[in-house]
């Protein structure tokens, strides 16, 4: 799952949590807007930044807060948990976008299994509060997100077609090749279909410039596609 760091300003040091998390803390924005609004609302409020760990937005991006070992400021009796906030206002949103539910999935997953003794509560759980709101999922969210199905690789075939593609990919945009000299055709001439570290460097760094890919060393039939 990828989460999207802002390198926060702190206006003042972040207190430390003195072992794991006891609760994980679902909450809902009320409302639309960035992290980045999230922040200068709590700066405002007099807070060292944003309360939240997690943001995660209505198109399924997952923002990071605070890092997961500093003390919160989003539950007055439960600061010392995990707390995520989801874009939205679910008193009277009555259905979660696709993209978020999935993501806020797989984050609650990921979350519980490293914390397994963590247990997921409501903003209202703690404090007299409509938070997360009436329509919020909670138990979709706490569904186990799917175990990922292996990618669809291509056929041996077509690597020296797909590895061509990246390379001409990283010439034109910018991609470093210093470190990732691949192959195209082995030392007989003949077409190369190994799949190397080279290879597999160009591939990491090619799908995470690719809007919409997912980031993969494989040679997958998305990133093939992708590269048409």
């Amino acid at each position: 799952m990828k989460v999207i760091e802002h390198g926060w300003k702190w206006v003042r040091p972040l207190g430390r949590r003195s072992g794991g998390p006891p609760h994980i803390v679902v909450h809902h924005q009320a409302g639309t807007g960035s992290t980045e609004a999230i922040h200068r609302l709590h700066l405002a409020n007099g807070w060292s930044g944003i309360g939240y760990h997690y943001h995660v937005r209505l198109d399924g991006s997952v923002h990071r807060g605070r890092p997961e070992w500093a003390i919160g400021a989003h539950s007055p009796k439960a600061n010392d948990s995990v707390g995520i906030c989801f874009e939205g206002n679910y008193e009277t949103r009555k259905t979660m976008p696709a993209r978020q539910l999935a993501s806020g999935r797989e984050l609650l997953t990921d979350l519980r299994r490293r914390y397994p003794k963590a247990t997921v509560k409501r903003h209202k759980d703690f404090v007299p509060t409509a938070c997360p709101g009436k329509y919020f999922p909670l138990a979709a969210l706490t569904k186990a997100a799917p175990t990922p199905s292996a990618p669809a690789l291509v056929a041996k075939a077509k690597i020296p077609v797909l590895k061509q593609r990246l390379l001409w990919y990283a010439a034109d945009h910018g991609v470093p090749l210093t470190d990732a000299r691949v192959a195209v055709v082995d030392a007989s001439g003949s077409p190369s279909t190994g799949w190397g570290a080279s290879a597999q460097r160009l591939a990491q760094r090619v799908s995470a410039a690719l809007p919409g890919v997912k980031r993969t060393k494989q040679p997958t039939t998305e990133l093939f596609r992708a590269l048409k």
